[in-house]
């Protein structure tokens, strides 16, 4: 299987590869620093057509390190044994290649092979498949953004930290819901099932529930509610559970109830 790596952005103009910019790399980073541009990495799996996608944070030098983390996650919930990383010849992704791959050899236990591919120089095709990604999250991404404002009456400006969560949720709608030619999903080609979790809107308030045991157990007693109210970020493919946003953290939740029609958009 070849697992394709490639930047994009986050702009008012929407989601864009770096070439479709026509911006310096300097001018690239002044409108990062200035929050009119969001930088964001793909991981494409071409044999599963799985996709992620997440925000890199502005870190300055460890922000490498960071991305990084994030690539072998994503390999090791992908579960191949043996696995091509390719990506394009810009500078900054081949340096994110190199050390996702010496990260992975270390970290994931079940990779028996890792090795890299190069593209042809000056061969904008030669990482179309990862580019196809970015175009099929553009789609959903504009779908669901849309969506969440005209339900909240609120615009979303690019660089709100809702939006790292929104990207996420797009790549599991994706992954999870979206058939191949032979009928079936990403998700059921990696994980041998279909995925089973309820589906939610983004962004919409829910009721969830306390966890049976642990310190987060009745926090108001025995005679407290069993649950609190919370905001649906999405869902953590590793333990199937739904993220919630408390309105002072994030946690994730094994059982969240919906609430009626008319409560369920708030803009808080």
């Amino acid at each position: 299987p070849i697992v394709g790596l490639d930047y994009f952005f986050f702009t008012e103009a929407g989601v864009q590869l770096k070439k479709e910019m026509n911006m310096d790399e300097g001018s690239i980073e002044a409108a990062r620093s200035s929050g009119e541009a969001v930088k964001c990495l793909i991981a494409r799996c071409h044999k599963s057509k799985a996709i992620f996608a997440h925000v890199v944070p502005c870190k300055g030098v460890d922000e490498q390190g960071v991305v990084a983390d994030m690539v072998v996650g994503d390999i090791e919930w992908l579960g191949h044994t043996r696995l091509i990383v390719k990506a394009e010849n810009e500078p900054a992704v081949q340096a994110l290649k190199r050390q996702a791959l010496e990260l992975a050899k270390v970290e994931v236990k079940e990779l028996e092979q890792a090795t890299h591919e190069e593209p042809p120089a000056y061969d904008s095709q030669a990482n179309g498949g990862t580019e196809v990604g970015v175009r099929v999250i553009r789609g959903m991404l504009r779908t669901l953004k849309l969506c969440l404002e005209q339900r909240i009456n609120q615009y979303i400006p690019v660089d709100h930290p809702i939006m790292a969560w929104l990207l996420e949720h797009v790549c599991t709608l994706l992954t999870a819901t979206v058939r191949g030619e032979d009928g079936v999903t990403a998700w059921t080609r990696i994980r041998g099932r279909p995925f089973a979790q309820q589906l939610i809107g983004f962004g919409e308030s829910v009721l969830y529930k306390y966890p049976t045991k642990g310190p987060r157990h009745d926090p108001h007693g025995n005679l407290g509610a069993l649950g609190a109210d919370g905001v649906f970020l999405g869902f953590n493919r590793h333990s199937n559970t739904f993220e919630v946003w408390t309105g002072t953290e994030h946690i994730s939740v094994r059982s969240v109830t919906r609430k009626p029609e008319s409560d369920r958009w708030i803009a808080k």
